[in-house]
């Protein structure tokens, strides 16, 4: 994919498609598209405050873990932004970020972010929405996690993390998740013992289909109503 043609989904998909025009023209004059590979780290937690993320295509994971426990992992999609933590109180990284796949980034610096907001103070409501996004997919996320039958559960994550699920703003689905079954065992908090036979019913029934490293959701509304109908 083109810079332009990355600039170009970025302007119609998630969080950019959302904010004013003079801010979003300002932060692409300023943002680096890099492509990266599979495993290839984005940011790693702990690091230094860092500026904004776009993914334009591909996918990436974001892992988190707590002083109690984790790490935590989840999967996104294109049209996902992320990093605006520490460009709003200069702390360091909260989460690693690493590539699922063959992915393109946009990639914007922290000390470009501040010049746009210094010059016009009215944009911090365009990084304020990226927060209250950030914060709606959070929230979603852990509604799923809440999910008691395990079934359920790995169906909620599975949609959720493709891009089936409904979301705080609108981007397109993926359909296909690159992640081991390990990495979508603890996405779903769920053993690779639960996680194996579940996933083997679901592509038995036509839902998904099991490749190496990935996983392709290929009847998105049927895997919706199984999980409803479950008993």
């Amino acid at each position: 994919m083109s810079r332009t043609a990355a600039v170009d989904f970025l302007c119609r998909n998630g969080w950019l498609s959302r904010v004013d025009h003079e801010f979003r023209n300002a932060l692409l004059e300023r943002g680096v598209v890099r492509q990266m590979r599979r495993n290839d780290l984005v940011y790693r937690a702990g690091g230094p405050a860092g500026g904004l993320w776009g993914v334009a295509s591909g996918s990436v994971i974001v892992e988190v873990a707590t002083d109690i426990g984790g790490p935590s992992i989840s999967h996104f999609c294109p049209g996902f932004w992320f990093g605006e933590g520490p460009v709003i109180n200069s702390a360091p990284r909260q989460v690693t970020v690493m590539a699922a796949s063959s992915c393109q980034v946009l990639g914007i610096q922290k000390s470009d972010v501040d010049e746009i907001l210094r010059a016009q103070p009215e944009h911090w409501r365009w990084l304020a929405l990226q927060a209250n996004v950030s914060t709606l997919h959070a929230m979603a996320i852990a509604c799923d996690l809440l999910i008691r039958n395990p079934f359920c559960r790995v169906v909620a994550m599975l949609l959720r993390m493709s891009g089936h699920a409904a979301g705080p703003v609108s981007q397109p689905a993926f359909g296909a998740l690159h992640m081991s079954q390990e990495q979508l065992a603890m996405a779903a908090n769920v053993s690779r013992t639960v996680l194996s036979p579940l996933l083997n019913e679901m592509e038995t029934a036509g839902l998904i289909k099991i490749g190496y490293r990935k996983i392709t959701i290929t009847d998105p509304e049927r895997l919706r109503q199984a999980a409803r109908t479950r008993p």
